[in-house]
């Protein structure tokens, strides 16, 4: 039972020990943001949700596109935000996962209809019915 105790006593104290902080930024990881950024694109349609190391979040579209930072314009009428690579934990693009999910649902309904239609309506033969 104290062992019990005890395990469970460290489990609640270890995400108090500081996991959560995943350490100085590499220059892979700087540049791998960047070409994310590059990828999703630049202007109206290229809607972002990026997580900033702090945990914060800025939700809008890509604006500008530089070196060390890019511009997102928020949904809500504040004003562009700059945000350096080194800031960025995550980029998102919104709505595409769900679109994604429906794609493969939607793709497995139609071939299992086929699949299914297929097994109950043999196709006829070329050379007739003729039984030898």
């Amino acid at each position: 039972m104290h062992i019990v105790a005890l395990v469970l006593a460290a489990l609640l104290l270890l995400p108090s020990v500081g996991f959560a902080d995943d350490g100085p930024v590499t220059a892979k990881q700087i540049a791998k943001m960047k070409a994310k950024v590059e990828r999703i694109g630049v202007g109206e349609r290229a809607r972002v949700n990026v997580v900033l190391r702090d945990n914060s979040e800025v939700k809008g579209y890509v604006a500008t596109i530089n070196a060390a930072s890019f511009d997102v314009m928020p949904k809500t009428s504040a004003p562009l935000k700059t945000i350096s690579y080194a800031e960025v934990s995550a980029i998102k693009r919104p709505g595409k996962t769900t679109a994604i999910v429906i794609g493969v649902i939607l793709t497995a309904a139609v071939a299992t209809v086929i699949g299914v239609y297929a097994k109950s309506h043999p196709t006829p033969t070329v050379w007739g019915s003729v039984a030898r």
